[in-house]
């Protein structure tokens, strides 16, 4: 078949056939409905994106001012510091402490930067100082919000002779040095570093 040959057919098979008229009101309705159904899903997803902003931003604005939770801190039931504070780790497998064995992955926030003191553990959890003490609860040493920048990597040092502990805090770009007293949990000195 050549090319004028197909040309030949198709004329006259086509040329047989009744286009059907165009009916403008069902065109117009199906575009109608059509950019009605692009606008409430367009809108409907920019509101759904702009209600989860509000919801992340509310949260991380709400959560900065709460100060310190330790909700996420499991009780490790008390501690005997009787005979010194005993803690050496084997890295990802246990850690011992205060004569009890406990699988790493239940403290693994405790890491070399904890200090032992005779009234528990001091710890750093996002810039902030915290205490796992001898009833194996732990407890916020600062209220407030502290900020937690990259790179800053405080750590605390407990003082041989009298219940103190000292640690280092941000805020903007504050860092205040605090010694603290465990037992009354009163700030017994404190020096702003800018």
């Amino acid at each position: 078949m050549t090319e004028l040959d197909l040309r030949e057919t198709l004329e006259v098979h086509l040329g047989d056939v009744d286009v059907p008229p165009g009916d403008p009101r069902v065109a117009i309705a199906r575009g109608r409905r059509r950019r009605t159904r692009r606008r409430v899903l367009t809108g409907g997803a920019a509101v759904l994106a702009l209600a989860g902003v509000v919801a992340v931003g509310g949260i991380w604005l709400t959560g900065a001012d709460d100060g310190p939770t330790t909700a996420h801190y499991a009780s490790v039931g008390p501690l005997d510091f009787s005979h010194g504070a005993r803690a050496y780790a084997d890295p990802g497998r246990e850690l011992h402490l205060a004569g009890r064995t406990f699988p790493a992955k239940e403290l693994d926030y405790l890491d070399t930067d904890a200090v032992a003191t005779a009234y528990g553990m001091v710890f750093f959890d996002r810039g902030r100082p915290m205490l796992l003490g001898t009833d194996g609860q732990v407890r916020a040493l600062v209220d407030g919000p502290v900020d937690d920048p990259k790179g800053f990597h405080p750590t605390a040092k407990a003082d041989s002779v009298n219940p103190w502990v000292a640690y280092a805090i941000r805020r903007g770009i504050t860092t205040t040095v605090v010694v603290q007293d465990l037992v009354t949990n009163e700030v017994v000195a404190t020096t702003d570093v800018d």
